[in-house]
């Protein structure tokens, strides 16, 4: 979906995460990944089922799966890399999201137990100052 519709992307990656996190969907079912992408595209999976009827995109896949182990050392979801540091990885705290954020942007850490209202950095999942 990123190469094809990158436009329609972030809120696919969005969904995956709600299915896979939120309802425990089994997100590498190709039926799983079709209904997904219908809600997100509005039916129109054409691009997406034939991409996994031909395992087109598994080598893509693939290398950036070894990139995260190799280059970053994760081994878990979810992922976030921000800027330098180390990755944050798992179900962790919000602070731990906000803390990171934090230190990239070179803003002190304060009192981090609310998500206060700010700048969005992904529709629908994660607010900082």
């Amino acid at each position: 979906m990123r190469r094809h519709r990158p436009d329609r992307f972030p809120a696919f990656d969005l969904a995956l995460y709600r299915a896979f996190f939120g309802a425990t969907r089994d997100v590498g079912d190709a039926g799983v990944l079709a209904g997904i992408a219908a809600e997100i595209l509005g039916g129109n999976t054409g691009e997406l089922a034939a991409a996994l009827r031909a395992g087109s995109m598994r080598a893509a896949v693939l290398a950036e799966h070894r990139e995260a182990v190799e280059r970053w050392g994760i081994r878990g979801v979810p992922a976030v890399i921000v800027g330098d540091a180390a990755p944050v990885v798992g179900a962790v705290p919000y602070a731990h999201y906000r803390a990171a954020v934090l230190a990239e942007l070179g803003e002190p850490l304060t009192d981090a137990s609310e998500p206060p209202a700010g700048r969005i950095l992904q529709t629908g999942t994660a607010y900082f100052p």
